[in-house]
Order: structure tokens, then C-alpha cells, then sequence
């Protein structure tokens, strides 16, 4: 028993490559078990194919989160501050008038810009329309007006270039982000006791998740994930295939001999010949407008 085990042992030892591309399999083997277990199917074909809602959280063309530690002005990641945890002060200014005020305050300790920011909000009202004004404090004390009017039930707001100087600023160059506290301040001016507002401030990063985003925001890490039990399965397939392909054809040239023999043995020096790949690209390029 211990001669027997000591012999793929030594196999490994003297094969390096062997072992790695043993432990590469097992991996991928290891990944695929878990991306089927804990990502199925139907939930990732709704994350990759859904709406545009299910990533609306997440920056566009993103690269990986872990290239910052090779950074020395590390790029931005997204922040989402919910609305929720706004400081808020209600004021009635009449019999049918109130004044309702949400701050959202945060830290912007990058010198990156981010690649958007947007604010999703959501109001609530019976038929009376309020008053809207968003306005947007930056840390060099200078404020900026948003938006002024009257909003939609459920409305998204950029605020993509406020947190960017557009002007030389204590020796940071234009174009570049301001370090420091950021705040946004929504003043509503309701006609209804029962208005409300709820959502969400979004500042969108440069870097996101282990693989990156793509132009439609969505995780990279998913189509990795998945595509490694498809490609396993797709390469478990054209092994057989061909394995069975080939007993075929040696069975067959075995029985019939002669010229059937030779026909099958010049068809298999013209497949090793021929460089496959190129060949499929090339049809593919003809045949299509994209390969």
C-alpha cells in the first residue's frame, strides 16, 4: 500500500508541471462546485441578463478593487448612503406649508474623481406637488444649486462634476477631487403633512468587487464564475468526443484495411497539419460581422 502511493508521489516529483496541472484542475473543479451551489443558474442568468435595476449600485467599466494596493493615490470605491440617515428637520411655515430638510453628509478622502454620483430619489404625496431644491456643499465652503422645481414620483438626479474644483484650488490643480467633508441638502417645501422622502445617494468608485465591471455595470466576478463550469463542461465533451471519434476511426481502418485504412490515416496528417483555430476565425469573419 505505501509502495503504491509512494510511486504518483514520485510521478509529481519528478513531473512539477504535472502537479501544478493537477492542482489547476482540482481548483477549477473546486470553483465550479461552488459557483453551482451557491450562484444558481436561474439567479445568475437574472444578475447577468436582468434589468439595469439589479446593478444599479455599481460604477460602470470598473477595474478590480485589489489593483489599489499597487497604487500610490488609491482610486475611488462606491459609497451608498441611504437617505435614512440624513439629519432632518420639519418646519411648518403655514396651515397648508412645510418645510422639510434632509443633509446627507460624508468624507471624500480621494484625490480621484469619482466616475458618477447620483441621487435616487423617491417622494411621497396625495395630489399636491411639492418644491424642490437640491444644493450641493463642498468643502471649500462654496455651494452649488442642483436642481430647483418640482420632482417626479420616483427621479434620479446626477450630480456627476459638483465634487470636482473647476478651478485651482489651495495648490490642487483643476479637474482633480477636493478632499473633505461633502454634503447634499434637500429642501422640500410640501403642501401635504403626509409628504416623504426616501432613497439613496450613490458615489460610484473606479475600482469595484475581484474582477471588475463591465459597460453595463455588471460584476465581471459572475461571468467568470460561471463560465468556468460551462467551459469544464464544454472541454469534458470535445475530450470524449474526440476520444470516441478516434476509437472509431482506428476500429474502422483496423477492420477494412487498405485503401480505407490509408483514406483515414491522409485525413488525420491533414487535421494535424492544418491549424484549426485560424482556420474557424477566419470563417467566422467572413461568414459574420463579429467573431
Amino acid at each position: 500500500m505505501i509502495g503504491g502511493t509512494r510511486k504518483p508521489l514520485d510521478v509529481f516529483r519528478r513531473y512539477p508541471t504535472l502537479a501544478g496541472s493537477v492542482l489547476i484542475g482540482c481548483a477549477f473543479i473546486g470553483v465550479s462546485i461552488y459557483t453551482i451551489v451557491c450562484i444558481p443558474l436561474s439567479e445568475a442568468i437574472v444578475l447577468w441578463t436582468g434589468p439595469t435595476e439589479v446593478w444599479r449600485n455599481t460604477p460602470r467599466l470598473a477595474q478590480p478593487a485589489w489593483t489599489n494596493f499597487f497604487r500610490r493615490e488609491k482610486l475611488p470605491e462606491t459609497r451608498i448612503i441611504p437617505l435614512q440617515t440624513a439629519d432632518k428637520a420639519t418646519e411648518q411655515l403655514g396651515d397648508a406649508l412645510w418645510r422639510k430638510t434632509a443633509t446627507l453628509s460624508f468624507e471624500y478622502p480621494y484625490m480621484h474623481l469619482p466616475s458618477e454620483i447620483n441621487l435616487f430619489l423617491e417622494v411621497e404625496y396625495d395630489t399636491l406637488h411639492p418644491q424642490l431644491t437640491l444644493a450641493w456643499l463642498r468643502p471649500d465652503g462654496k455651494e452649488l444649486e442642483i436642481f430647483r422645481g418640482t420632482p417626479g414620483r420616483s427621479t434620479r438626479f446626477a450630480i456627476s462634476k459638483e465634487i470636482g474644483l473647476d478651478e485651482a484650488y489651495g495648490g490642487i490643480p483643476e479637474g482633480r477631487a477636493l478632499t473633505g467633508e461633502y454634503a447634499l441638502r434637500i429642501e422640500a417645501f410640501a403642501f401635504e403633512e403626509k409628504f416623504s422622502m426616501s432613497g439613496r445617494l450613490v458615489i460610484y468608485g473606479r475600482v469595484h468587487g475581484i474582477a471588475g465591471t463591465d459597460n453595463l455595470r455588471r460584476d465581471l466576478l459572475i461571468g467568470l464564475l460561471w463560465g468556468m463550469p460551462i467551459g469544464l463542461a464544454f472541454g469534458l465533451l470535445a475530450t470524449i468526443g474526440t476520444t470516441l471519434l478516434g476509437f472509431t476511426l482506428a476500429a474502422l481502418g483496423s477492420w477494412f484495411g487498405g485503401w480505407g485504412d490509408a483514406a483515414i490515416q491522409r485525413l488525420t496528417e491533414v487535421n494535424m497539419m492544418l491549424p484549426l483555430l485560424p482556420i474557424l476565425i477566419m470563417v467566422g469573419k467572413f461568414y459574420s460581422s463579429s467573431i
